[in-house]
């Protein structure tokens, strides 16, 4: 499996009053991972994404259908950037469905899925993965994390 690793570094305003970074920050933190698996996939024969900021922000939007996520352990405020992993495990028409999972000093603290679809440049309608999209996301194909529910 062709995994996607980049790291996300964490903000003072992420904690909670139990001193860890809140669960809706962790959600957060993986749209910033997300936004880093579209910029760096890449497809066997150099096939990119559309990147989400910069020249590429808004023309190819993806709209979130639905996302699952399943906490090990607490990521605690640290300088030190969480380590995020993610794949591909089911590709559609429109869809895909992106695995993550999250690290702090190499200690599995989340694992996740979120689907996606493909929009219209207007956002109005889904609309087909392109070839090219198609070919990135088969590049980075894996089996769905394990989860306990």
């Amino acid at each position: 499996m062709n995994v996607v690793e980049c790291d996300v570094p964490l903000r003072w305003s992420d904690t909670d009053a139990y001193g860890h970074v809140n669960n809706v920050a962790i959600l957060a933190l993986v749209e910033q991972a997300r936004v880093l698996f579209f910029a760096q996939a890449r497809g066997a024969g150099g096939e990119s994404l559309t990147r989400l900021d910069g020249d590429g922000l808004g023309r190819n939007p993806a709209f979130i259908t639905g996302q699952c996520i399943e906490y090990r352990r607490p990521v605690r405020l640290d300088l030190v950037p969480v380590r995020f992993r993610m794949w591909v495990t089911a590709i559609g028409g429109a869809d895909f469905t992106l695995a993550w999972e999250l690290r702090q000093h190499d200690a599995l603290c989340a694992v996740g899925t979120v689907g996606l679809v493909f929009m219209t440049g207007d956002g109005a309608r889904p609309r087909r993965i392109t070839h090219d999209e198609r070919a990135v996301l088969d590049a980075h194909v894996g089996e769905a994390p394990r989860m306990r529910h």
